[in-house]
């Protein structure tokens, strides 16, 4: 199933998840549907599980609605690691 991520059934499920979500998994922020794929904060797509992780390719439960960038971010790595990491990230503030 190399090729699956290029076929129609994938462009139905991913279609699916557009519609079905308007929040980003991985950060909690809303997704702007609108902006084009070039953009870092575009619409994606991802596999909780990822494919190279033996992922489903084809379950919508596997698929959840990602920023470009938090997708990225994420890569391969399972869903509880890149969580636990990105809660050790210091948070960033103006208060002295």
């Amino acid at each position: 199933m190399t090729g699956f991520i290029h076929s129609s059934a994938w462009r139905r499920l991913r279609k699916q998840v557009l519609m079905r979500e308007s929040v980003c998994y991985l950060c909690g922020q809303p997704v702007d549907k609108s902006l084009p794929s070039s953009s870092p904060w575009s619409a994606s797509v991802d596999h909780v599980v990822a494919r190279a992780r033996g992922g489903s390719n084809a379950d919508i439960s596997n698929l959840h609605l990602v920023h470009k960038v938090c997708n990225s971010k994420k890569g391969d790595m399972p869903l509880d690691a890149y969580r636990y990491r990105e809660a050790l990230k210091p948070t960033k503030s103006r208060e002295w």
